[in-house]
């Protein structure tokens, strides 16, 4: 009879699409990987925040009509002061980022005490 030989993993050639992205696993346990990225994204949140708050303060003192002859720890003049419809926008977007932020605050804090 025929004999029909298998195929070894190694010698079929492997198309480049599956491949896998990462040879080595960065993350063999998944709950401490969940942990380091939960405490990353605890980072991220108060970074952003913080950001979003100081944009909030600096487009608030810099509103169209307003004049700073001094300044105590620094200047507003690269802050916009133009049309007050992009200035809004900007309030806008920095409001929403606050919201956000303290949203993926809070949803970190409960996959912390999900994961502890």
């Amino acid at each position: 009879g025929t004999h029909s030989r298998g195929f070894s993993l190694k010698s079929t050639r492997v198309p480049w699409y599956q491949k896998p992205l990462v040879q080595n696993a960065f993350y063999t346990d998944l709950a401490s990987g969940a942990w380091h990225i939960t405490f990353y994204t605890l980072f991220l949140s108060m970074w952003s925040g913080l950001t979003a708050v100081f944009d909030i303060y600096v487009l608030e003192e810099a509103k169209p009509g307003s004049s700073h002859t001094g300044y105590y720890l620094f200047s507003f003049d690269f802050v916009y002061v133009g049309n007050h419809h992009v200035r809004n926008l900007l309030l806008m977007s920095a409001l929403l980022t606050v919201f956000g932020s303290l949203a993926l605050f809070v949803t970190s804090c409960i996959i912390l005490d999900a994961l502890r």
